[in-house]
């Protein structure tokens, strides 16, 4: 079993599989996706040095046959097909399952349904070819996962009675990762809380941000390479920039295959974090 849906940017969806009246045929470019070697040569050295490997961008094509119960649905079909591989809107979103799972990847179409399905000579059928461009060849998982970690276990409040117990900060989870790219991460800092930050422990990498949010105040970190965002929305609900506060020694590391202890830690407060991630993959 294989399917395929594309939501365009406008929203307009289209749905295909292995029968009519929309019928899916020869899927390609869904798995893993062509690799450049980074390597460099010394003076006078035999072979290379290798660095490491970048993905680059997939293109993922099929072949879209529609057939219509009479002239009049046919070409309602292929109005609705053109409306959604509509190659003037930019992305949307690809999700393809098979029979162990869903995934889903950012796809823009390259070419679009076109006119070559005249020579098939039944009025009631036509075949396009369709080329998705996908500039982050890695697929993502369509569930997002997330957890809840607090700054603060136990502890106390005042007025408080002898004896007393002081609290211990932090809260640490082990997240078992078993994607075979690594996923960026979506954190979510709720208030009160002082200079939140979160730890990797297999690592030592660190996110903290020199900030004091009130109740009801939000910090936002994502740490998708390239596309790092780092931004406060307060309880009145106004989105502020909070590259500044970021400590300069922060890492904006990622969940990487296997184990992956975070931390979670704050000055003061009564804070909160929660920490959102899709698994990804080099191919399905």
């Amino acid at each position: 079993m294989q399917k395929i849906t594309y939501a365009n940017a406008n929203g307009d969806t289209l749905e295909t599989s292995r029968c009519f009246p929309y019928m899916l045929q020869n899927l390609t470019g869904i798995g893993a996706p062509t690799a450049t070697n980074l390597t460099q040569r010394g003076f006078q050295q035999d072979g290379e040095n290798f660095f490491g490997s970048l993905l680059e961008p997939r293109i993922i094509g099929f072949n879209l046959w529609i057939r219509g119960s009479s002239r009049t649905d046919l070409l309602d079909k292929r109005q609705d097909v053109m409306k959604v591989f509509n190659s003037k809107l930019g992305e949307g979103t690809l999700t393809y399952e098979n029979e162990n799972g869903s995934w889903q990847i950012a796809a823009s179409v390259v070419d679009g349904p076109g006119d070559n399905s005249a020579a098939l000579g039944n009025p009631l059928v036509q075949n396009y070819r369709i080329s998705l461009y996908c500039p982050d060849p890695a697929w993502e998982g369509v569930v997002e996962n997330g957890a809840r970690l607090i700054g603060f276990k136990g502890g106390f409040t005042l007025p408080f009675e002898m004896p007393f117990k002081l609290g211990s900060q932090g809260d640490t989870r082990v997240f078992d990762y078993s994607g075979t790219l690594d996923a960026p991460l979506r954190i979510e800092f709720r208030g009160p809380a002082v200079m939140p930050k979160i730890v990797k422990g297999e690592t030592d990498e660190t996110i903290e941000v020199e900030v004091e949010l009130l109740s009801g105040d939000k910090l936002f970190v994502e740490t998708k390479p390239y596309d790092i965002d780092i931004y406060t929305i307060s309880a009145a609900g106004v989105r502020e920039s909070a590259f500044n506060y970021v400590k300069a020694d922060s890492e904006y590391f990622q969940l990487t295959r296997g184990e992956n202890t975070l931390s979670f830690f704050a000055a003061s407060g009564d804070p909160e974090a929660y920490i959102y991630w899709r698994d990804r993959y080099v191919g399905v």
